[in-house]
Parts: structure tokens; sequence; C-alpha cells
């Protein structure tokens, strides 16, 4: 649009400012759909009635957590360690309730709210439009998000064992 239409600096700044001002997705609207999401990965992982529920039930929890530390303006990675934790947590006791839930479809069903998806398909595109730096900026951040992920369940999983 700027470039068609020969937009002034201050048009330009404008537009940006309005941009970033927009009312973005409520709390609840976002938890919502994120506990919906997992309910609907523990499906795609075959899981039963139990572990769509838990997976429900344990995405509301990753996103109160997200949304609390986002709050304290903890940084992505330790955001995402954090949220990882809690989701392995979280498997483990509602496995301890319900032994015939397993947890791996639990976990990952869960975790999968965390999985950096937008920022690996933008390191791709930008990667294969010949925009390295970029691509290679996208793929590190991509790359440290996944890490904090892994260790994040990783650790809680470790210890239960």
């Amino acid at each position: 649009t700027c470039v068609h239409q020969h937009l002034s600096t201050a048009r330009i700044e404008e537009e940006l400012d309005r941009i970033a001002n927009q009312k973005r997705y409520s709390f609840l609207t976002t938890t919502l759909f994120g506990a919906l999401g997992a309910f609907g990965f523990a499906i795609f992982f075959k899981g039963n009635w139990q572990e769509m529920l838990a997976s429900f039930g344990i995405g509301i929890m990753i996103r109160c957590a997200g949304w609390c530390l986002t709050s304290l303006k903890v940084n992505d990675f330790l955001n995402n360690l954090v949220c990882a934790m809690v989701a392995a947590w979280m498997s483990i006791e509602i496995h301890s309730f319900v032994p015939e839930a397993n947890i791996n479809v639990m976990v990952i069903s869960s975790i999968m709210l965390l999985v950096p998806g937008l920022a690996i398909t933008n390191a791709i595109r930008d990667t294969m439009s010949t925009d390295y730096l970029s691509g290679l900026a996208r793929g590190a951040e991509a790359f440290l998000c996944a890490t904090a992920i892994a260790i994040g369940a990783g650790v809680i999983l470790y210890i239960w064992r």
C-alpha cells in the first residue's frame, strides 16, 4: 500500500500507530480457544475423552500462566519454559488421579499451544525469498522457543520418572 499510494512518512506513522493500538482478543477469548486447541490436538493424537478433557483444562492453565508471566514482563524464553513445565506437571497430576489417562497425549496436546509455528513459517518464507538475515533471526527465535518448551517439559518429566 505504501509503495503504490506514495504515502508520506507522517501518514505511514499514523497507520502504524493505528495498527499497534488495535484492540486485541480478550483474555477470556484467547484462553477459551487455547483450551479448544489443546482439546483438538488430543483428538488428533488419538486421545480418549479423559485426555481430551484434561488437555482442555491444561490449555486453560497454560494460557493463565502465560498471561501472568507476560503481565510481569517475563521474556518469551522463560514464559515458554514455565508454561511447558505447567503442562507437564498438570499432566502428571491428572494421571495420578486418572491412571488410564496417557501422560504423553496430554503433554503433547497441551504444549502444541506453545509451538512457534508462525515463527518457523516466517523463517522459511524469508529464507526462500533470499532475505537470509531475517530468516536466520526468525529461525533462531523459533529454535530458542522450541528449546525452552523441550527443557520445561523435559525437566518435569525427568523429575517425575
